[in-house]
């Protein structure tokens, strides 16, 4: 998310997130106060003999973050 302070300098609002696994990492550190997080799938997961655990669970918590499938 090298991108994300010159686009979305306050945080990102939304994202529908679809990927999992380092992507949803980088965009929970990303997140805006109160951002919305749509999940419809994480295809980085599908293949893998062992999947990737998301590291910054904790962004959810403490940015308030709404996140559902």
């Amino acid at each position: 998310m090298v991108y994300s302070i010159r686009y979305f300098p306050d945080g990102i609002d939304i994202y529908f997130e679809n990927v999992g696994g380092k992507m949803l990492d980088a965009v929970l550190v990303n997140m805006k106060l109160h951002g919305r997080i749509a999940v419809c799938g994480m295809i980085s997961q599908y293949n893998l003999d062992k999947t990737e655990g998301v590291r910054n669970l904790f962004c959810l918590i403490a940015k308030r973050i709404c996140m559902e499938g």
